[in-house]
């Protein structure tokens, strides 16, 4: 694997506010000059002290996985 085509990228956003946050994860690899492939983990935290009108606390059931293949033809 040549690491040219690895790519890494952190994506957060905190709200110190309420302390709610999202925390994603995620790697990209370039197969050729048609295919990449992508994972991505990401997480989110409410504040289970403020009610669901809360953004992040509506949005903690959304946490997942996620796998990507792209093909351009």
């Amino acid at each position: 694997f040549m690491d040219h085509y690895l790519e890494a990228n952190l994506r957060t956003f905190w709200d110190l506010k309420n302390f709610g946050h999202l925390i994603e994860l995620e790697f990209k690899y370039k197969l050729s000059n048609k295919l990449n492939i992508s994972a991505a983990i990401n997480k989110i935290s409410g504040n289970s002290n403020l009610n669901d009108s809360y953004t992040f606390n509506a949005m903690e059931n959304f946490s997942h996985f996620r796998l990507e293949a792209i093909y351009y033809f």
